[in-house]
């Protein structure tokens, strides 16, 4: 089973939903569909790299705001009235079915966490095997990132889930209901 192959089982166990998309337009048209199937009253972006950017710009149209153009004083109530959060994860890791996002302002991670939909985006090229690759390619970005500046790494592995007293497991308790992936081999 290939790398890939791999990371979507994992994150389909976990109730994340893996979406393998091999060019722009073929995002496009997902994001799009993605938006319509929601139906959100608010969408944030957060952290998408410029080419990426102009994908998702023109499935939503100016449907969303982006995260680091608000203001301090705007962003987290803005951040929490929005019912999907679209973001950038920096590394995908298979075994585990995670996705890795590291940002460097705090309420950009806001954006995956606090919406009820979250759909991260994600190279093909940054799937790790497992965690143990994982750790150390996040511990080397984290150590070598500049003086009084360390980023906010967040790993994260499927919907928000928590488990009662009698352990039943309940998904969507405190943060996002749904999980989306979509790992792009053109980016």
């Amino acid at each position: 089973m290939t790398t890939q192959e791999t990371f979507a089982e994992s994150l389909r166990e976990l109730r994340a939903e893996p979406v393998m998309l091999e060019s722009e337009q073929e995002t496009e048209e997902r994001l799009r569909d993605l938006y319509r199937g929601f139906n959100p009253s608010s969408t944030v972006i957060a952290g998408i790299p410029r080419r990426v950017r102009g994908v998702v710009e023109r499935a939503l149209g100016s449907r969303f705001l982006v995260a680091e153009e608000l203001k301090p004083s705007e962003a987290v109530p803005s951040i929490e009235r929005a019912e999907l959060g679209i973001t950038w994860a920096a590394y995908g890791v298979a075994k585990e079915g995670a996705i890795v996002e590291i940002v460097y302002d705090d309420a950009l991670r806001l954006a995956s966490c606090l919406p009820i939909n979250h759909v991260a985006l994600l190279s093909s090229k940054s799937v790790l095997s497992d965690l143990r690759e994982a750790m150390a390619v996040v511990g080397r970005e984290v150590a070598s990132s500049p003086d009084g500046r360390k980023p906010v790494v967040t790993f994260i592995s499927g919907p928000s889930r928590t488990a009662d007293i009698e352990g039943r497991l309940l998904y969507g308790a405190h943060g996002p209901h749904s999980l989306t992936v979509m790992v792009l081999s053109w980016a």
